[in-house]
């Protein structure tokens, strides 16, 4: 499994318990964006209306298996697909308590996924201090708790087994969607008492290219400067950056360290995705503390010691209401959650 980057044990304990934490899950019955933003979605629709079927099956082992006939491509003529989401969380919660915060969905079948292996809904915020405003859509999916909704695509884009490299993909890339509840929105007042967005890549919902993320897996690179002015990358998508932990409320502010951003480089552009292990730049680095990002977005409320750290997940398996029950598929998501 991926962890922290490597001399930092502390935080490398934090990714194994923010893992922990997403996978405490109830037995009971091109540039491509992997993050939806639904704040002003006001539409709540019955899934009687909609031109599709859904049909509860069972929960098998703690996964919820949904039968669905229609179309659940990631977005309709560019706008994202939340009808079918809702019709789904609707015949959910119409046969299970509503006490999840998460809930992952996996399909037997390929849609499209408008080129992402995976994507965030967070449908309601109420944290101050992490550059998204407060909202709440939970209402128009059925639900009074749920938080965020993550798409994770067929399950035949995943490896389920512990001895393939590729495991560490599908880890990595569920705590991704799972931290695009908190991050990544925050601006910072620069040295000459501006408002800077340098911390975000070009969609504004990732860390920069240039940015000195510790290799986080909400991406940026773990940068070394050596010499003066010469910036190679070390590490990528390799756990989680004290900033990160910060903006989901495991830990305070005293305990993130400065960062720096990369200015002027001489090459690379700021993307969505992190460089190559090896790529070398010329720049200015630009030391950015704690403090001012607060001084721009506000204080974290509630603040880490107030703030939730443990969250119910929900696996849900969508098929064809033709198919039969892949019971490899239920044994793959049961050993995952457990």
């Amino acid at each position: 499994m991926c962890l922290f980057t490597k001399g930092l044990p502390f935080y490398k304990f934090l990714y194994t318990f923010v893992l922990t934490q997403l996978l405490f899950i109830s037995l009971c019955s091109s540039k491509s964006n992997d993050f939806v933003n639904i704040q002003n979605d006001q539409r709540l629709l019955n899934k009687s209306l909609l031109n599709s079927t859904v049909e509860y099956v069972n929960d098998i082992q703690g996964i919820s298996v949904i039968n669905f006939t229609g179309n659940y491509d990631k977005n309709i003529d560019g706008i994202y697909n939340s009808e079918a989401r809702k019709a789904i969380l609707q015949e959910f919660y119409e046969n299970n308590q509503d006490d999840y915060d998460f809930v992952y969905i996996f399909t037997e079948f390929e849609y499209d996924t408008a080129g992402v292996n995976a994507f965030a809904v967070p449908i309601m915020n109420d944290v101050e201090g992490i550059g998204r405003p407060i909202f709440d859509n939970s209402p128009l999916y059925f639900s009074e708790n749920l938080q965020s909704i993550i798409d994770m695509s067929n399950m035949e884009s995943w490896s389920f087994s512990i001895a393939n490299p590729s495991y560490d993909a599908l880890l990595d890339t569920m705590v991704h969607e799972f931290m695009h509840r908190w991050g990544v929105f925050v601006k910072y007042i620069d040295a000459q008492s501006l408002i800077s967005d340098r911390l975000l890549g070009s969609g504004d919902v990732h860390w920069s290219y240039f940015f000195n993320s510790h290799a986080s897996v909400m991406y940026g690179s773990l940068w070394q400067e050596n010499p003066i002015g010469l910036f190679q990358t070390m590490d990528i998508r390799n756990g989680l950056s004290p900033l990160d932990l910060y903006l989901s409320g495991f830990i305070g502010k005293e305990s993130v360290t400065d960062m720096f951003v990369i200015n002027n480089a001489t090459s690379g552009e700021n993307t969505d995705f992190p460089p190559a292990i090896g790529t070398e730049i010329l720049g200015e680095s630009e030391s950015i503390s704690i403090n001012d990002i607060i001084s721009f977005e506000g204080e974290r409320i509630p603040n880490y010691v107030n703030s939730q750290h443990s969250f119910k997940v929900k696996f849900i398996l969508l098929k064809d209401v033709e198919d039969e029950i892949n019971s490899k598929s239920i044994a793959q998501l049961y050993i995952l959650q457990n």
